[in-house]
């Protein structure tokens, strides 16, 4: 992700549009994913649905418990690079997901827990990020905002439909795709 700043209309400095089109990449794959892993969970995983909300407790425990560490780091490291490292982290968790199938359930496990770790650290310094630039740019939350909007529209949909005609694994996969583009 890079913050290498444009200027806006009024000339003050504002978020790159690559550093804006990496944020609605990353939200829309983490739409993708929430919306499609209780889905995949009962379907090719066969859990019950106290199973299902067991395993999306344990990612959101994770991403819990993890924010607090994410926040320090967020203080005393560059923003921009956790976010980049955190996106790449993200990938390497819905990767894991596409890759499991039937029977796997550990494998998806990890790939919850770990894509959740990534995401902690990726929103916390994201929304850091944009606290900060507040002063030289005040619109900077409502940008970023919009630009994690957006992905419902630029990733969301189109993987809703890739998820009739292709399946989960191509669907996670792409969702993966889209956190290494991001980071």
């Amino acid at each position: 992700m890079n913050l290498i700043e444009d200027r806006s209309e009024g000339g003050s400095p504002t978020f790159s549009r690559r550093f804006l089109r990496s944020v609605t990449l990353v939200s829309g794959a983490g739409q993708v994913v929430d919306f499609a892993l209780p889905l995949f969970a009962g379907a090719v995983l066969g859990l019950t649905a106290a199973q299902t909300g067991a395993l999306l407790a344990a990612g959101l425990a994770t991403s819990f418990l993890l924010r607090p560490l994410a926040g320090v780091a967020a203080d005393r490291y560059d923003r921009t690079r956790i976010a980049a490292a955190s996106a790449l982290v993200l990938a390497a968790g819905y990767a894991l997901v596409a890759t499991a199938g039937a029977g796997a359930f550990s494998v998806v496990l990890a790939g919850v827990l770990v894509s959740r770790a990534g995401g902690a650290f990726l929103w916390v310094a994201l929304r850091a990020t944009a606290g900060a630039r507040h002063q030289v740019d005040p619109r900077a939350f409502a940008r970023l905002m919009s630009a994690e909007e957006l992905g419902s529209w630029v990733v969301l949909a189109p993987a809703i439909g890739l998820l009739a005609v292709a399946g989960y694994a191509p669907t996670f996969g792409a969702a993966a795709a889209c956190a290494l583009v991001a980071g």
